[in-house]
């Protein structure tokens, strides 16, 4: 008895899911209306409104006159010869599944009515509280609680860019290397009935040097690595090749000592022929004593 007990509610379960996949999802802003039309065309004679499977208004001609149940009574008008329901100043507890029976029978639409708050208007923190522009990264955070807003998704700009893509996360990293050239942060909340945006938020990594090219690091290393394997080859070559470097150095500077001396030949003496042919003429010259013979 107890297991037949558990299937019977495990399939009525199951059959809510499905019936709030199949339906029409509508979101309603808390003290909004909704308006539902079922796409009958017909005389209707009776029509029954629940909601989560609790009777929300019914009528029936000749039989029943036009009744609300709570929690709907003086937030519901019903119109019998449509079908259409208006819920108006809608609350939390008006959230649910609402179907409709017209003439004794099961109509296929349904509704999945979700109501929902408005976001707040979000402000952005900043976290850790130490954030500064010494820091290499930090997190921002749109806004605070907003559970009963949601589905809530999170949009950032960038000083005056355009909008970045949405996400469902309200935390962003940012990082020095890609955003100190940034002077402020813009969050927006939205929602399916509402949408607001921050003030301007400064950067707390804000930089007024725009960050370097993140190649120019790698050029660098790669720059110093071929200077030092150039003055190390350099080395390499002196050391092995130092007897044959150092003949040509002595070589080269006996050289630059030989022209820096007198190395030069001496410049011709324009008396040397003079004093040449004089020391001819001594050597030629007879004696005086010879000249007359006795």
């Amino acid at each position: 008895m107890e297991k037949q007990s558990g299937f019977w509610f495990l399939t009525v379960g199951l059959l809510a899911v499905l019936n709030s996949a199949l339906a029409e999802v509508r979101y309603v802003a808390v003290g909004g209306n909704v308006d539902l039309r079922p796409p009958f065309t017909g005389v209707i004679t009776n029509i029954l409104w629940k909601h989560n499977g609790n009777l929300l208004a019914e009528w029936a001609k000749g039989e029943a006159d036009l009744t609300y149940f709570i929690p709907f009574q003086g937030h519901t008008t019903l119109d019998i010869t449509s079908g259409r329901l208006e819920v108006r100043n809608m609350n939390i507890t008006h959230t649910g599944l609402y179907t409709v029976d017209i003439n004794n029978k099961v109509q296929d639409q349904r509704y999945d009515v979700k109501v929902i708050e408005e976001v707040p208007k979000p402000s952005i923190i900043i976290k850790p509280l130490t954030c500064s522009s010494a820091s290499t990264n930090c997190t921002l955070t749109c806004g605070e609680e907003t559970k009963k807003a949601e589905p809530v998704t999170y949009s950032w700009k960038r000083d005056n860019e355009e909008w970045l893509q949405s996400m469902k996360e309200k935390d962003m990293l940012i990082i020095k290397t890609e955003i100190a050239y940034v002077k402020t942060f813009t969050c927006r909340m939205k929602n399916p009935v509402s949408e607001k945006e921050s003030e301007p938020k400064d950067n707390p990594l804000f930089s007024e040097k725009e960050p370097d090219d993140p190649n120019s690091g790698s050029v660098a290393i790669i720059v110093s690595v071929i200077v030092t394997l150039v003055v190390v080859a350099a080395g390499a070559v002196a050391y092995f090749k130092r007897a044959t470097i150092m003949k040509l150095y002595n070589r080269f500077r006996s050289g630059n000592v030989t022209q820096s001396g007198n190395g030069n030949p001496p410049a011709d003496n324009p008396n040397s022929g003079t004093e040449a042919g004089n020391t001819d003429a001594l050597l030629h010259k007879k004696p005086d004593g010879d000249a007359n013979p006795a």
